[in-house]
């Protein structure tokens, strides 16, 4: 993969925000990182157990809702949102999937990431943004590196 984002100072961009989102009555969970030099990627809060430069994320939670979002070297996140309500299903989102991001659109990201926890929350039916094939919410199948629903168990990559 081209590594075209610096995850370095994406990390500190999240950083940055940590107190403010506190503040605001998120939960957030420490930084995580993936090296990406395996099918399955371990994920990781101490950056120097990671080999290569593969993600950078984060995740967050309010009032029983949750988002997570997922910075990829190659300049598109995976973008996941649940409302908490057991009737909704979660939104995926891949912003920069199409025009790949610079560290300014991933601070847009981390803006949207913000804004949903505090409520502005969009079903996926109006959604726009294509959906990747990683669903962050879920976990990974180990055959094709695709992810798999949190709700569901559905794979969502190249054999599911």
């Amino acid at each position: 993969m081209k590594h075209i984002i610096d995850r370095h100072a994406a990390a500190d961009e999240i950083r940055s925000r940590l107190d403010s989102w506190r503040a605001k009555g998120f939960v957030v969970d420490p930084v995580t990182w993936a090296d990406g030099q395996t099918t399955v990627n371990p994920i990781t809060t101490d950056r120097n157990a990671v080999r290569g430069d593969y993600s950078v994320g984060v995740k967050a939670r309010r009032d029983g809702a949750e988002a997570q979002v997922v910075l990829y070297s190659g300049g598109w996140c995976d973008l996941s949102f649940w409302s908490g309500n057991p009737e909704d299903d979660p939104v995926d989102e891949a912003p920069g999937w199409e025009d790949r991001l610079d560290l300014e659109g991933f601070a847009r990201v981390l803006d949207r990431f913000e804004r949903t926890l505090l409520g502005s929350f969009r079903s996926s039916q109006e959604s726009t943004t294509p959906l990747p094939a990683t669903a962050a919410l879920g976990g990974m199948c180990g055959r094709c590196s695709g992810a798999t629903s949190q709700r569901s168990s559905a794979v969502i990559g190249t054999c599911g």
